[in-house]
């Protein structure tokens, strides 16, 4: 088995892409923030896409997930920054740079996981993803 089949197959949960208009703001304990949309999730994390500022702080502790247009939100789930990766520009000479951060839940209550949940229930498109990252 290949270093990148044991990287990918080391996953607990399924991912499924969610709709557009879900959004995730990771918080640090300095209060500062980071604002994006969220790519996938699953049971044990995310990812989702932001706009790489260049003034980010290092630690982030916690994470709110809405719905644009209301109606969902779960509030102070602890994370773990799993990765920061570039995405690849769709527009080669746009400046703004894109990152993608890959998150891992940490210890939840129960309110955040059935939130979760529902989350993924409702918001998520039934199209499983593979277990490797686009």
């Amino acid at each position: 088995m290949s270093i990148r089949e044991i990287k990918f197959n080391r996953r607990k949960h399924k991912r499924y892409k969610v709709r557009d208009g879900a959004f995730a703001v990771l918080r640090s304990q300095s209060n500062s923030s980071q604002l994006g949309n969220i790519v996938d999730i699953s049971k044990g994390g995310l990812s989702f896409h932001f706009l790489d500022t260049k003034t980010m702080p290092n630690e982030f502790s916690e994470l709110d997930i809405f719905i644009s247009g209301g109606g969902f939100l779960v509030s102070d789930v602890p994370v773990e920054i799993i990765s920061q990766i570039p995405v690849e520009k769709e527009i080669p000479f746009f400046s703004v740079t894109t990152r993608r951060f890959c998150i891992k839940f940490g210890k939840l209550t129960d309110k955040i996981r059935s939130q979760l949940n529902c989350l993924i229930q409702d918001y998520s498109i039934t199209d499983i993803l593979p277990d490797n990252p686009a």
